[in-house]
């Protein structure tokens, strides 16, 4: 299947403001297979069907099943990511979420990626959720051009203050940070970078389910290798699914990483946490 490309307004627009949706990029065949296998999954790790307050994320958690690993390379959003990252980016691995992480406080404004530094290399999170998601009840909040200096820099200490239970930011409570709601239907898909400060409150009961799939320009020189992460992140050793898979598109995604370790390129010591 020939892989899907972005146009150039939503080149435009992932570029100015960091996120991006695509509106039914998987079809409602390919979701209730999805949420079948994720469902079976989270089952599974919590031995029982699990209530939607209970919060639980996995890494490595599409690399667990043939069919939920058909998204790495998926046409829709192989071919979105190729487009902001070029044809030669990396995989960075998956997570499997359930509820919402910091509950009953939310989970305040924050970038995955965050630092003047980290802006010298593009990565990119691709999420997927399986239940309906809107503002009352959770949907991903986002401030759009964050992800670029000098804003990134700027709200820096957003990220001193997630953990904090009522965090006020410019004097305004956390609710009221300007933002954009990015309300989704399953079967949409919802990239940005990993850099953009984002947070997630609700009203209602959070039914927050959902796949994030991690990608990332391939580096170029030592310095973006060391942004990349260390040596004994779960980037550089990628799970036996990913390393053994013969598909060309992953092929071409994972060798890169192969090679750096047996080159010794990423750094030895941990210096970026991994998101």
């Amino acid at each position: 299947m020939a892989a899907h490309t972005l146009t150039a307004d939503q080149l435009d627009y992932f570029a100015s403001f960091g996120f991006l949706r695509i509106n039914a990029a998987l079809g409602t065949t390919e979701v209730g297979d999805i949420t079948g296998e994720a469902d079976r999954l989270w089952r599974e790790d919590f031995g029982r069907e699990p209530s939607p307050s209970e919060q639980i994320m996995q890494g490595g958690f599409v690399e667990r099943s043939d069919r939920l690993f058909e998204l790495v390379d998926h046409p829709a959003i192989h071919g979105a990511l190729s487009a902001v990252l070029g044809e030669d980016m990396v995989f960075c691995g998956s997570e499997g979420n359930r509820g919402v992480a910091g509950l009953p406080t939310a989970h305040n404004w924050h970038a995955d990626r965050r630092g003047a530094a980290e802006l010298g290399l593009m990565r990119v999170k691709v999420m997927i959720y399986l239940s309906p998601m809107t503002e009352s009840n959770g949907a991903l909040r986002v401030i759009p051009g964050s992800h670029r200096a000098p804003l990134h820099v700027e709200l820096l200490d957003f990220n001193n203050r997630q953990t904090e239970a009522d965090p006020r930011y410019f004097g305004v409570g956390s609710r009221e940070v300007p933002a954009h709601v990015i309300e989704t239907t399953p079967g949409d898909v919802v990239m940005f970078n990993q850099s953009l400060c984002h947070a997630v409150y609700f009203t209602d009961e959070p039914v927050r389910r959902y796949i994030a799939l991690k990608y990332a320009a391939r580096p170029r020189n030592e310095e973006e290798w060391t942004l990349l992460g260390p040596a004994d992140s779960e980037i550089f050793a990628p799970h036996a699914r990913t390393r053994d898979s013969q598909r060309p598109r992953v092929r071409k995604m994972v060798d890169p990483l192969l090679k750096a370790v047996a080159a010794a390129r990423p750094p030895n010591a941990a210096r970026h946490h991994v998101d």
